[in-house]
C-alpha cells in the first residue's frame, strides 16, 4: 500500500484524537488562530499592499503591527468578523506604535459594596473589579481625580462609594473633608460627618472653599522646606512635629464653575491641582458632559485618575477618555479608569443610600451636646418637689430654720 493511500487514513485517525482530547480535557487544548491569514483573508491593508502582522502573542493576546496609514479605526472596522473568527469578544486598543488585540471578559453586572481594610499609611481604596482583579485609587501616587458619566452612569453611586471608604478608613484626626455640593444633592449624606470640614453649595463659597486651601497648600510647603522634606508622608514622619491631615476636596459638577462672575473659579482650581501633589490635599471633580472648556490640557496633565462612565456621546469620551469607546458602556457603575496611559474596563461596586448611613451613623456630629445636657439638667431642677429642694440645700447649709417658711 503506497504512503498516498495510507495518508488519509493517518490524517483521520490523527484529527479523531484532536477532538477526542479536546473533549477530554475540556478545552486544555486551544486551536492557535492565524491572524495573519485573517488580515490578508479580510483584505485589511495599506495603498502599497501591507497586510498587519501579529509581532507578538501572549497566549490569547496578541500585538499587531500597524502599517502606513492605517489606524485603529480601520481595525476596528472589522472587529465582528474577528470576533467570530477568535470565537470570543474582543477588544483593540493602542499600545505604543502596535495594536492590543485581547479578549473581552463579561464583568459582573452588581458587586454589593464592602468597607475596605486599610493597608497603608497613604489614601488607598478600591472602587470596583475588573475581569482580573481588584481596582484600586491610589491617592499618594495620583492624587486628583475626575469621575465623568450621563445621567444613569453610576457617577452618583460612585461618589459614595469613594466618600464612605474615605470616611471608614481614616479617622477625623487624619483627614477632613470639603464638599461643594454645586449640585445640592450628591453630598448631602456627608454633610454633617465628623470629617466634614466644609460643606458649600453655592459658586462664590465654592470659589472660596479653592482659595483658602490654596493658601494652606502654600504654607505647607513653606513647612516643607523649612524641615528639609519634599511631602506630607515625610514631614508627617519627623520627631516633634504636629502631623498634618489629609485634605479632600470634591466638587461635584465643576461645569457649573464657569458661573462664577468674576472668573476665577476655574483659574483657582487649576494653580491648586497644579502644585497640590505633595501636600496632601487630593482633589475629585465631577461632571455629566465633560467638555474642553473645563477638561482642557491643563486639567488632563494634572489629573492621573481618570474614572469614565458612560458617556453621552463619542465627543465627551474623547474629551474624557482620550479615545471613543465610553458611549458603548452599559451604565450603572461600568467604566473606564486610566491612569497614564493604562486603561482598563471595570465594573463599580455598588451602595445604597441607607447602607452610606449604616456605615457613618458613627461619625455623625452631635451638636450643641453640651447645651442639651445642661437644658436636660435645668428641667430635672425644675420638677423636682419642695423637700426635695430642702434635702439638696441641706446637705450644704447647716442654718436650715428658714426653710421652714418654704
Amino acid at each position: 500500500m503506497s504512503n498516498n493511500m495510507l495518508q488519509p487514513m493517518f490524517d483521520l485517525v490523527w484529527d479523531s484524537g484532536v477532538i477526542f482530547l479536546k473533549w477530554l480535557f475540556d478545552g486544555w487544548i486551544v486551536e492557535k488562530k492565524d491572524l495573519n491569514k485573517f488580515f490578508k483573508s479580510a483584505g485589511l491593508k495599506n495603498r502599497n499592499e501591507e497586510y498587519p502582522e501579529v509581532r507578538k502573542q501572549m497566549g490569547d493576546k496578541y500585538l499587531v503591527n500597524i502599517p502606513v496609514s492605517l489606524n485603529l479605526d480601520d481595525f476596528k472596522r472589522y472587529q465582528n468578523a474577528l470576533e467570530i473568527y477568535l470565537q470570543n469578544k474582543i477588544n483593540m486598543s493602542l499600545s505604543g506604535n502596535f495594536i492590543m488585540i485581547e479578549p473581552r471578559y463579561e464583568l459582573k453586572e452588581l458587586i454589593k459594596y464592602k468597607i475596605p481594610k486599610k493597608t497603608s499609611d497613604s489614601i488607598k481604596f478600591p472602587i470596583g473589579e475588573s475581569e482580573n482583579k481588584t481596582m484600586v485609587l491610589d491617592l499618594k501616587e495620583n492624587p486628583h481625580s475626575y469621575i465623568v458619566g450621563t445621567t444613569g452612569s453610576g457617577k452618583s453611586v460612585m461618589t459614595k462609594v469613594i466618600l464612605t471608604s474615605i470616611v471608614s478608613l481614616y479617622k477625623v484626626a487624619e483627614l477632613e473633608l470639603y464638599l461643594c455640593d454645586l449640585k445640592m444633592v450628591e453630598l448631602n449624606l456627608f454633610r454633617n460627618i465628623e470629617h466634614t470640614k466644609k460643606f458649600v453649595y453655592t459658586v462664590e463659597d465654592t470659589t472660596q472653599v479653592i482659595a483658602d486651601l490654596l493658601e494652606e497648600t502654600k504654607k505647607r510647603y513653606d513647612l516643607f522646606m523649612q524641615n528639609e522634606v519634599t511631602n506630607i508622608f515625610e514631614y508627617n514622619k519627623l520627631p516633634g512635629v504636629r502631623r498634618l491631615k489629609y485634605q479632600v476636596l470634591y466638587v461635584e459638577e465643576i461645569v457649573l464653575l464657569l458661573e462664577d462672575k468674576k472668573k476665577s473659579a476655574m483659574k483657582l482650581l487649576k494653580q491648586l491641582i497644579a502644585i497640590s501633589r505633595a501636600s496632601g490635599l487630593y482633589v475629585f471633580l465631577t461632571t455629566q458632559r465633560p467638555d474642553n472648556t473645563v477638561i482642557d490640557n491643563v486639567v488632563k496633565a494634572n489629573i492621573n485618575n481618570r474614572i469614565v462612565l458612560k458617556c453621552e456621546d463619542s465627543k465627551n469620551s474623547v474629551v474624557a477618555l482620550d479615545q471613543e469607546g465610553a458611549e458603548n458602556l452599559k451604565g450603572n457603575g461600568h467604566g473606564f479608569l486610566k491612569n497614564g496611559s493604562n486603561i482598563e474596563e471595570f465594573q463599580g461596586y455598588f451602595i445604597e443610600d441607607e447602607k452610606v448611613k449604616e456605615y457613618t451613623n458613627k461619625f455623625k456630629k452631635v451638636e450643641n451636646a453640651e447645651i442639651k445636657v445642661k437644658s436636660i439638667g435645668m428641667k430635672n431642677k425644675a420638677t423636682k418637689t419642695n423637700e426635695e429642694i430642702k434635702e439638696d440645700l441641706s446637705n450644704n447649709i447647716e442654718d436650715l430654720s428658714f426653710l421652714d417658711n418654704l
